[in-house]
């Protein structure tokens, strides 16, 4: 199975994660929105599709992430001659400067024996109907698997949208929220969480899941092999 291509360009500059619509902004304004993949609009609509090109403060730097064919619409960006910034803390415009490119490819197949850990933090899985059958449902452990079920989703939309196939087996063991709270994303508010994983699917750090993946939201953090040993012992001692 091919590999797929992912790259990170890590900028010179201090980027809290409310601040990424802004880096976003300076983006889109350097390429002059000449590749949709930058911005998911096609034709006045919503690229609906998993997005490839992805928005992020990452340990509190500026940060672009491309995936599968993003990768491509790179030359876009460093061959533009407007590559500027305003971060209000500076008070003043900013030129973005990269300091560091991240190439990789991932091999992206669930695995029959291996379990991957990770955080997702400011994950927003419901809206519309899927809010609202959230919170009808009463037992706490069937609000868990109707979350879990989300993830799963998340997880194959991520999968097919950088041409990751069969997906059809991913699989998520441990799942604990750590966190539930309100996020205002383009002026509304969403339910949001931040939880704890287990699952067999590798995925790549940072790139995002749900709604806003591409402005920093439902964001993929591994966890560190010290917690993923206390998390094997306790399901262990679960059977």
């Amino acid at each position: 199975m091919n590999k797929t291509p992912y790259l990170t360009l890590y900028f010179k500059q201090n980027l809290a994660p409310y601040e990424v619509p802004l880096l976003r902004s300076a983006i889109l304004k350097a390429v002059q929105k000449q590749h949709v993949l930058y911005h998911n609009h096609k034709g006045g609509m919503f690229r609906q599709d998993y997005p490839l090109i992805q928005y992020k403060s990452i340990k509190g730097k500026a940060a672009v992430i491309y995936l599968s064919d993003g990768v491509e619409a790179i030359p876009l960006l460093f061959n533009a001659t407007d590559k500027i910034i305003c971060l209000p803390k500076y008070n003043k415009d900013i030129n973005l400067s990269v300091e560091t490119i991240v190439s990789k490819n991932y091999r992206l197949i669930p695995s029959q024996e291996a379990l991957f850990f990770y955080k997702i933090r400011n994950w927003m899985p419901l809206h519309n109907e899927h809010y609202v059958k959230y919170h009808q449902i009463e037992e706490p452990n069937d609000k868990l698997a109707f979350l879990k079920q989300h993830l799963i989703k998340n997880m194959i939309t991520f999968m097919k949208g950088v041409g990751a196939y069969p997906c059809s087996n991913i699989a998520v063991d441990a799942f604990e929220i750590k966190k539930e709270k309100w996020i205002s994303f383009k002026g509304i508010k969403f339910k949001a969480f931040d939880v704890f994983f287990s699952t067999n699917a590798f995925l790549p750090p940072h790139i995002g899941l749900g709604k806003g993946a591409a402005h920093n939201y439902g964001v993929i953090i591994p966890v560190k092999k010290q917690i993923q040993q206390q998390v094997k012992l306790q399901l262990n001692n679960e059977e």
